[in-house]
């Protein structure tokens, strides 16, 4: 097989959208709270999943997508009532910030889930 050209090589937006439409799509991962992080092929998938078939999902989808040359798996499996709370307390704060220069969402000082009081979590 040839090697590929730079023109014919996807890029990092291009490979991380082809990820999060494929993971749309999926009725395992549709659902789920899943980031996708795409730096020269690499793939760093994390986020919380309610299924424990949605990380194996995630994964096999992106090593579907043209230009995945590697892919490191960091989506936790939560119960649904953790989900939630992550989805409507944190996520909308993490997501309002910028992503930083190696393209990863910062936490908000104070905020990140694993700092939160025991009687919280």
């Amino acid at each position: 097989m040839a090697a590929q050209s730079a023109a014919e090589k996807p890029d990092n937006v291009q490979v991380q959208t082809a990820i999060a439409e494929a993971m749309r799509t999926s009725p395992l991962t549709a659902n789920h709270l899943i980031v996708v992080h795409v730096n020269q092929g690499a793939v760093t998938l994390e986020g919380a999943a309610m299924s424990p078939f949605a990380p194996r999902e995630a994964t096999h989808l992106a090593e579907t997508v043209l230009g995945v040359k590697a892919i490191r798996n960091r989506l936790s499996v939560v119960n649904t009532q953790t989900a939630e709370i992550f989805t409507e307390n944190i996520a909308p704060q993490i997501f309002s910030l910028p992503p930083n220069a190696s393209g990863m969402f910062p936490c908000p000082p104070g905020k990140h889930p694993a700092l939160a009081p025991s009687s919280a979590r």
